[in-house]
């Protein structure tokens, strides 16, 4: 009854003439929110024009939605993200490059979604046992991009992800190209070769399409 009366009075006070553009005015901050239309773009460089010289460095501040672009050069680094939903795009798999010699994967994503990374070479130059990339339940888009060096699989994915691979080079890792368990996967105009063993290992993996791929050159 105390609802009710609080309701009641406030509609009296205000009038619903009142209420109906408040109402409509938190209906478009939510709708613009939710579409992404805050979102920005964050520029990695070595010149003084861009926001941070490192690719963590502008993962770590940016927002559900952000786009990430890293101009040419080579980032001797180890990317980390991590339930946020950012966008990474180089300026071109023979411009852009990220490297890494250390114990990590050069690039691992857990628990993000619509995350697109694009553009770039992405390389393990260590002689670790470490794949290249790793997907871990996330729902990405990799395209564009070449995938070189991994111990265990340049690109591998797990844990219920749905991972699009898009006109990728994938090759000269040591054991598999690309590796997958128990996610969906749609793997299409990609060229696989050079590596080890498989070009593609899939495992549990249900509705996936592999389709217009070159792949060839795969010692198992």
């Amino acid at each position: 009854v105390g609802s009710e009366m609080c309701i009641r009075d406030r509609n009296y006070v205000f009038g619903y003439s009142d209420i109906s553009p408040r109402i409509s005015y938190l209906f478009l901050v939510s709708f613009l929110i939710c579409f992404g239309v805050e979102s920005k773009t964050i520029l990695v460089g070595k010149s003084t024009k861009s926001d941070f010289s490192r690719i963590q460095a502008a993962i770590n501040v940016a927002k559900h939605g952000d786009t990430i672009v890293v101009a040419s050069g080579r980032y001797l680094e180890s990317v980390l993200i991590k339930k946020k939903n950012v966008n990474i795009r180089g300026a071109g798999k023979d411009k852009t490059y990220l490297e890494f010699d250390g114990p990590n994967l050069v690039l691992y994503a857990e628990s993000v979604k619509k995350t697109v990374i694009s553009n770039m070479t992405i390389a393990y130059t260590g002689i670790g046992k470490r794949s290249t990339t790793w997907f871990f339940n996330s729902e990405v888009t990799l395209q564009n991009c070449e995938v070189i060096g991994g111990f265990y699989a340049g690109v591998y994915i797990t844990a219920n992800s749905k991972v699009v691979i898009h006109n990728n080079v994938v090759k000269r890792n040591q054991l598999t190209g690309l590796s997958a368990s128990n996610s969906e996967l749609r793997i299409t105009a990609n060229l696989i070769s050079e590596n080890g063993q498989q070009g593609i290992l899939l495992k549990n993996c249900r509705s996936s399409v592999i389709r217009g791929n070159t792949i060839f050159r795969n010692n198992k």
